[in-house]
């Protein structure tokens, strides 16, 4: 949706097929300090000449409008869990009275006009973050691609350092309070505990310090 990749021709872009040594480094990022002390932190004490990076932006779309959400929700796991391949599928929709201006939505979904705005100010966040990122690989005359991944953060990360053969991932910590990472839960814990290759999480509180 909000893919910006490098092409494959561009000089600048090392394969790790070209050198022995070559590692695939994925970096995730967003709009957080977090993430932009973890690049830095590459940069200054682990970086290689012959490292491709790949910086990915994990996000999820806003829930689509009150008025179709439930449905959407329930198609959705349909397709995903129940589908057979001889079944015949009959939506049905069936006409409710509009809600006058100003009425309630519930806190899962937004009215149409206000998802459809929340979508081209995410776009727009996207290409921007994008930019940024480029502008600073360009900048340290590192190699490799900056793009964009639908998912929730954690299976993101993981799934993109399997598809690109990751050596190694590294990524910002929040810093999240006990309540709030035990409700909540955290994205680097998630990784940490799924990834197939080492990670490396830089602390909110000091960058010099890592695990």
């Amino acid at each position: 949706m909000f893919s910006k990749k490098k092409k494959e021709d561009d000089p600048a872009v090392l394969h790790p097929s070209q050198n022995d040594d070559s590692r695939v480094v994925v970096i995730p990022i967003d709009e957080s300090q977090h993430a932009e002390t973890a690049f830095d932190w590459y940069m200054k004490n682990v970086r290689k000449g012959t490292d491709k990076l790949k910086l990915v932006h994990c996000y999820e779309p806003p829930p689509p409008p009150a008025s179709s959400y439930p449905a959407f929700r329930t198609t959705n796991r349909y397709l995903k869990n129940q589908r057979k391949p001889n079944d015949k599928v009959k939506l049905v929709h069936c006409a409710e009275l509009e809600q006058p201006s100003g009425a309630y939505y519930p806190d899962y979904a937004v009215p149409p006009e206000a998802w459809q705005d929340q979508i081209e100010k995410s776009k727009d966040r996207v290409h921007k973050l994008m930019e940024k990122y480029e502008k600073k690989m360009k900048d340290s005359k590192v190699s490799g691609s900056v793009y964009s991944e639908m998912g929730r953060a954690g299976e993101c990360v993981c799934k993109v350092a399997d598809k690109s053969n990751a050596n190694l991932i590294i990524m910002g910590s929040r810093g999240l309070g006990m309540v709030r990472r035990t409700v909540m839960g955290s994205c680097s814990e998630y990784v940490l505990h799924h990834s197939k290759v080492p990670v490396t999480i830089i602390p909110k509180e000091d960058p010099n310090k890592y695990i």
